[in-house]
């Protein structure tokens, strides 16, 4: 038995994904915390520590880490780096400041996060396949809790009247939620698909009531 796999994550919500799927059979770090931004991340010293130390370092890609290759590079790092984002079909930003521009939030449609947890499952196990039987049963039943949240939020959408259906955020990070779940988003708050440097401006907060009163959004 060799060691462990050393396993990077970028962000909490990918953690979540990889933390089920590995359990204890990996020494997993992830880089931005529940209660950090992404977008606005800035590294810190241990994160180049982590980096130069990792096997694989799992990441969203599509923009969502704008801080990751200068990071990677700096780390001198010689891991194998996985954009779990790859093969999903990305979506645009619909709304706001920054309308047409690629939407990295590819979480917010379960579907895509099945995919995720396939690419995590092979990844591990074709790193690590002593533990392969780990990953693979850890991947089933983190794949059917997610099939399990789909089928809960589709029963919650059939609940509100279908024209009702219109959502506004703080920022336009649903897309791929409003797209799979049926909902059109009105408008936001901070008309941006990043919170970096993102404030509701005065006249963006007159749109978006103004939005919100013509199209009777709840």
């Amino acid at each position: 038995q060799g060691e462990r796999l050393k396993v990077v994550v970028t962000y909490s919500i990918l953690g979540d994904v990889v933390g089920n799927i590995a359990g204890d059979a990996v020494d997993l770090t992830v880089l931005v915390g529940a209660d950090a931004d992404t977008h606005s991340y800035e590294p810190v010293p241990q994160d180049s520590v982590a980096l130069s130390q990792a096997n694989i370092v799992f990441e969203n890609g599509l923009g969502f880490e704008s801080w990751i290759d200068d990071l990677f590079t700096a780390a001198n790092s010689q891991a194998q780096r996985v954009i779990v984002s790859q093969g999903i079909t990305a979506g645009t930003i619909t709304v706001g400041d920054e309308a047409g521009e690629t939407d990295p939030h590819i979480w917010q449609n379960p579907y895509n996060f099945v995919r995720v947890a396939e690419l995590v499952r092979d990844t591990l196990v074709t790193a690590d396949p002593s533990n392969a039987a780990t990953y693979e049963l850890n991947a089933n039943a983190y794949i059917t809790q997610l099939l399990e949240a789909d089928t809960y939020v589709i029963q919650q959408i059939q609940t509100i009247p279908t024209d009702q259906r219109k959502l506004v955020t703080n920022h336009d990070a649903f897309g791929y939620f409003a797209s799979r779940y049926g909902l059109e988003i009105i408008g936001t708050a901070l008309g941006s698909v990043s919170t970096e440097g993102a404030s509701g401006s005065a006249g963006n907060i007159v749109a978006l009531v103004e939005a919100i009163k013509a199209t009777g959004a709840k």
